[in-house]
């Protein structure tokens, strides 16, 4: 179904995904990225150690390197990535220890142990992963000192601790071979890592920081816009806009705001839509979502300006060039040269090389290009 309140889902979504993790960044310690000093750890219960070939850490010791990672019992891709992890630590047992930390109870942890690998029925995953240290700190204060600390949002986590006590690499378990090697080969470039890591690393704070903003407002506009009241909501927001606070959700506000003035045909919207499509040329799929809206309005009621859908067809226009081969924006393009210009000729043009992009949505697109060739034929 292409046809939605754009405005309302996005705020519906931004307040529930917040939920995940409101504590995503350590206020106390700063924000931890690589070459941040690894502090150390205080794991509360430690369930394997490699059958005491690993020392119960708590003091991270120079000149040797540490694997980090964060898993829950819950979580398919941590245990996908255990089989690995247990390969990597036989391969670097005189060098590396990997600590894998759960938040679980040891009831849960327990449990979970005690079913059989996936692939591999002679063993049990507490089998498997008594080669390397697996752990559990339900507290969770290595969380907070390492996930919660470098902002990230998301399990399994690796964090690779070198010879020098600070942090070398963060990412995916199934993802560190190469850095990991490097990194205890003394080959490990960090300062090229770090700056397209910290680069990342700022989008995806800025990010969760303007979901905690809409969160916290969330909640309101929802209700002036299930009342139907965009005159009130459009305020409401520019009421937002104005607080610094808020300027990490500029982006997401007005992008919801100009939903609202598009969807009650508000004084202002060809305008707004006008600068959005300027300031967001590269992005096909909001560009497409916002010119089908105008076009949905059009088509169910006919109240569309006409200056409106000229800037519709316009946006329409932009995201069919940054998406050419896309069918879905083609096809809304195609129904905006109807629209706005009655340019049949055109319109078939667009809907013609839509059609060949369409993919798996062909039946939605093609019934499109029939129409207006039969229109056609019938002007003849």
């Amino acid at each position: 179904m292409r046809l939605l309140n754009f405005a309302l889902t996005l705020v519906t979504i931004l307040a529930l995904t917040v939920a995940f993790d409101s504590t995503v960044v350590a206020e106390d310690d700063g924000v931890m990225t690589i070459g941040s000093k690894a502090p150390n750890i205080d794991v509360e219960h430690w369930i394997s150690d490699s059958n005491g070939a690993f020392e119960h850490t708590t003091k991270l010791d120079s000149g040797k390197v540490y694997v980090i990672e964060f898993w829950a019992t819950w979580c398919g891709p941590c245990i996908a990535a255990m089989p690995h992890i247990a390969e990597l630590q036989k391969e670097y047992s005189d060098t590396v220890q990997v600590i894998s930390i759960s938040d679980e109870d040891m009831d849960t942890v327990d449990a979970f142990l005690e079913r059989k690998v996936r692939g591999n029925p002679d063993m049990t995953y507490g089998e498997l992963t008594q080669q390397y240290c697996l752990t559990t700190d339900p507290d969770e204060s290595v969380k907070n000192d390492y996930f919660r600390a470098a902002g990230r949002d998301g399990i399994p986590c690796a964090f690779v601790v070198g010879k020098t006590g600070l942090v070398e690499w963060i990412g995916h378990p199934m993802a560190m071979d190469k850095p990991l090697k490097e990194i205890v080969n003394d080959q490990w470039d960090r300062e090229k890592f770090q700056a397209s890591y910290q680069k990342e690393q700022k989008a995806r704070l800025e990010a969760q920081e303007a979901q905690k903003a809409l969160a916290e407002v969330g909640q309101k506009l929802q209700g002036l816009m299930q009342d139907g009241d965009n005159e009130g909501a459009v305020k409401y927001i520019d009421e937002l806009l104005k607080d610094d606070k808020f300027k990490v959700a500029r982006t997401q506000l007005e992008g919801v705001k100009l939903q609202l003035l598009v969807t009650g045909n508000l004084d202002g919207a060809p305008t707004a839509l006008d600068k959005f499509v300027k300031d967001n040329s590269d992005n096909a799929q909001l560009l497409n979502q916002i010119a089908w809206t105008v076009y949905e309005q059009h088509d169910s009621d006919g109240n569309a300006s006409e200056s409106l859908l000229k800037s519709a067809l316009n946006a329409a226009k932009v995201a069919a060039e940054a998406a050419p081969e896309q069918g879905a924006v083609l096809d809304t393009y195609a129904h905006l040269i109807m629209a706005a210009s009655k340019d049949i000729d055109k319109a078939i043009e667009v809907q013609k090389k839509a059609v060949e992009h369409a993919g798996p949505q062909i039946g939605e697109i093609k019934p499109y290009l029939d129409e207006l060739m039969k229109e056609k034929e019938s002007k003849k």
